[in-house]
């Protein structure tokens, strides 16, 4: 009977061993699992602060895109602007070319008629003296 006690012990100090094993890693896996928990709350904040500054780069973009798009209004309004000023320009240039060519043919309407008005004159003195 002590032999049955004496192994019957052996086999509860095994099996007391075992559970402090098992105890043991238990634990460690438990702070294992706590180490990650912090780990994965930090990378939890971390990513809601690279979301927020992702967030804000987003609006800064948009709100760059927004501004870009009225400059882009703006050009083309210039561009247009410049455009008709062109023509305008080159109406005016053209009015201009007119208006110093009108002088030169008044001048010439005004030859044209002092010739013509001496060539009648003298026609009709040569018709006066032959009649």
């Amino acid at each position: 009977m002590a032999q049955e006690h004496i192994t019957a012990l052996a086999e509860l100090r095994a099996s007391v061993k075992s559970a402090h094993k098992r105890l043991d890693d238990t634990q460690a896996l438990t702070a294992g699992i706590h180490e990650l928990t912090k780990g994965i709350a930090e990378i939890a904040t971390e990513l809601k602060l690279l979301t927020k500054r992702l967030d804000s780069t987003i609006e800064r973009i948009e709100q760059g895109q927004k501004e870009q798009g009225i400059r882009i209004g703006s050009i083309e309004k210039c561009v247009l602007n410049i455009e008709r000023g062109e023509k305008q320009i080159a109406e005016h240039e053209k009015r201009l070319d007119e208006i110093d060519k009108a002088p030169g043919d008044k001048w010439n309407r005004f030859t044209w008629l002092v010739f013509a008005g001496v060539a009648g004159a003298l026609v009709a003195f040569l018709a006066g003296r032959l009649l």
